[in-house]
């Protein structure tokens, strides 16, 4: 039966498996002989294990069919499991994406507060500083202010002067005829002629009181303050007379003063019967002192005027050396007094000798030689006398040049100061000078600057711009598109390995062969290594530290997501106890930062003003004495010595002729 079954298998195998024709196969009974002894399992093992050449060739496409399945399928799955991956790390991305945003709102606020922080402060510094500055501005226009205010007003009552002498200039003053008696029967004397006697009348009595002072050698006390009463009480009524009156009007009172002088003059003499010479002298020393007084009173009104139209102007040459006048009649009246008593002494001198000789005036040799001796004696005491007084004006000639020589000493050391001082502000203003230029060029360089960077960004920057966006938005376009490919492409499978001169995939190099489907353990790994995100190429001893890993970041976090929780707490906690800001505090702390400021600012500010005022003060010290060493006295008495490489008399020359200058430009004016 066994061999009955076999052949039936045999046969059935030759006609199926092997496509020998059904004609040609031998029968059970044929085939039942090949099983003899150990050929039977010959035979079975072939009809079991041996195939045709088609069926191998189904066989191994089937193999390779189920082989790309299981290929595909795993790829399928890796790229589902490279998805979810892809999904977390794109949602843990946008998660740190918003917490990097957060944070950056956070810096931009913090930012912004301290930002608006130091602005507050800055412009409350300024305002501090701009209050000063107004303030300091608000005193010097004020002063500014009330000084043209002044000049104004003096301007006013100038012109309203000028207004009422133009007035008065339109009418002639009619004199009286130079005969007293029909002048003061016809014509009423001018206002006019009678101010001008009345000033030359009061000039004329100051001359006198001096000169009668200086004769006498003393002068009673009170004296001087009487004379500078005269004195000051004579130019109120020059100043009055000048700034009332056209000087058309007080030239033509002046001659006609002159004029009444000189005839009465004449009168005087005539009735006298004195000499015509000494008539004449006087008469020219009358007309010379009134054209004088008149001269004298001209310019002192003209420099008053000048003053009063606040003009710089020069001042008139009679008002530089009237000190130089005032000494000069002082060591005149000294000589004449000294000049009289000589006269006196030598009188009695005369008298003595003449006296003497009476008494040895016998003809006795005795008589002779007594008169010779008092005669030899008598030239001896006064060339005694003569010697003396050399000696004596040696000395004060001597001591005179020493005083001399000092004050040219300090002449050549102030002039060497203003030499100093002109050269420290050349130099000052070389400095200023050159700082200027600098800041000049630094400007233009900075504004040269400016305009190639603007030129630049016009040029190159803003015709590119499109271009760049075109550009850059071609290149994104590429890498969308090669990301896009990228993600059918497994990255395990480009993880390759070189093991012995062959390319072996990483995951096949795996000690738990997760790629083997077959494996009992690879569903668990999977599940194991997907839970805690660690990759499948990874040995196993990775897992721990992997999961140690993972327990301290979770430590980490928790410990930051309870500090969160406290800070935010006690926020909230603080916001409930205090529901309003606490003003008084900030209010205490800018007032003190304020006060610090003012404490600090407020010296360094006052420093500098007294600075200022010192050297302003400086300058004026400086002025002072230029102006006078210029106006000394006693240059009127070298008439050798220049200054500016003029002498005393060029210098009232020009002095002169600028006078006339400015009294010509002021009568145009007016």
């Amino acid at each position: 039966m066994e061999r009955r079954g076999l052949a039936q298998e045999l046969r059935r195998w030759a006609l199926e498996e092997m496509n020998i024709p059904h004609l040609k196969a031998p029968t059970e009974d044929m085939l039942q002989r090949l099983f003899i002894g150990q050929c039977a399992d010959i035979w079975r093992y072939a009809v079991r294990h041996v195939r045709s050449q088609r069926t191998v060739k189904n066989i191994e496409g089937n193999l390779l069919w189920y082989q790309q399945l299981q290929y595909s399928q795993a790829q399928r799955t890796l790229e589902k499991e490279q998805q979810q991956r892809r999904k977390r790390l794109c949602q843990e991305i946008q998660e740190l994406r918003s917490e990097l945003q957060h944070l950056q709102e956070q810096i931009q606020s913090t930012e912004r507060e301290i930002v608006g922080q130091e602005m507050s402060n800055y412009k409350s510094h300024d305002l501090r500083r701009r209050s000063l500055l107004l303030q300091v501005y608000n005193k010097k226009s004020e002063g500014g202010c009330e000084a043209l205010r002044e000049n104004n007003l003096r301007i006013q009552k100038r012109c309203e002067q000028l207004q009422e002498i133009s007035r008065a200039l339109q009418t002639e003053p009619v004199f009286p005829a130079l005969d007293v008696s029909s002048a003061s029967s016809t014509f009423p004397e001018p206002e006019v002629l009678r101010e001008v006697r009345e000033v030359c009348q009061s000039r004329i009595k100051f001359w006198t009181s001096i000169h009668e002072g200086t004769i006498s050698g003393s002068m009673l006390s009170g004296g001087e303050d009487l004379l500078s009463m005269s004195h000051k009480q004579w130019l109120a009524m020059s100043e009055k007379l000048w700034n009332s009156r056209p000087a058309k009007h007080i030239l033509s009172s002046l001659e006609h003063l002159a004029l009444e002088s000189t005839q009465e003059m004449k009168k005087l003499q005539a009735s006298l019967g004195a000499e015509p010479a000494e008539t004449s002298c006087s008469v020219r020393q009358a007309t010379r002192s009134g054209h004088e007084t008149r001269g004298n009173t001209e310019e002192s009104k003209r420099a008053r005027s000048l003053d009063d139209d606040s003009l710089d102007v020069l001042p008139s040459f009679s008002c530089l050396i009237q000190e130089g006048w005032a000494q000069s009649v002082h060591v005149t009246s000294e000589l004449r007094s000294i000049q009289h008593q000589s006269e006196e002494l030598a009188a009695h001198l005369a008298y003595q000798i003449q006296e003497v000789h009476r008494m040895l005036s016998d003809d006795s040799e005795l008589s002779a030689a007594r008169r010779a001796a008092f005669d030899a004696e008598l030239r001896l005491v006064l060339l005694r006398g003569c010697r003396n007084a050399l000696f004596h004006e040696c000395q004060i000639l001597h001591a005179e040049a020493a005083h001399g020589k000092q004050e040219m000493k300090f002449l050549q050391q102030q002039q060497q100061n203003v030499q100093d001082l002109r050269l420290l502000l050349e130099r000052n203003q070389k400095q200023i000078q050159v700082l200027i230029k600098g800041n000049s060029a630094f400007k233009a360089e900075l504004q040269r600057s400016g305009s190639e960077v603007q030129q630049f960004v016009q040029e190159q920057l803003i015709p590119r711009h499109q271009e760049l966006a075109h550009e850059s938005q071609r290149l994104k376009d590429f890498a969308m598109k090669d990301a896009e490919h990228f993600r059918t492409v497994s990255l395990h499978a480009l993880r390759t390995v070189s093991v012995e001169g062959n390319l072996v995939p990483a995951q096949d190099l795996s000690v738990n062969r997760l790629s083997d489907r077959l494996s009992p353990y690879s569903g668990i790994y999977e599940r194991i290594f997907s839970v805690i995100r660690l990759p499948l190429y990874k040995a196993p001893e990775m897992v721990l530290t992997h999961v140690a890993e993972m327990k301290r970041q979770q430590l980490f976090l928790r410990s930051l997501l309870y500090n969160r929780n406290q800070a935010v707490t006690r926020v909230q906690q603080q916001i409930c106890e205090s529901q309003d800001p606490d003003l008084d505090t900030l209010f205490e702390r800018l007032s003190a930062h304020y006060a610090h400021q003012v404490d600090h600012l407020v010296p360094k500010v006052e420093q500098l003003v007294q600075q200022c005022e010192k050297a302003q003060e400086y300058q004026k010290e400086v002025q002072a004495a230029v102006i006078d060493w210029w106006d000394q006295p006693a240059q009127y008495c070298l008439s050798w010595e220049q200054r500016g490489g003029q002498t005393l008399l060029q210098w009232r020359d020009r002095w002169t002729v600028a006078s006339a200058a400015v009294q010509r430009t002021s009568g145009t004016r007016t």
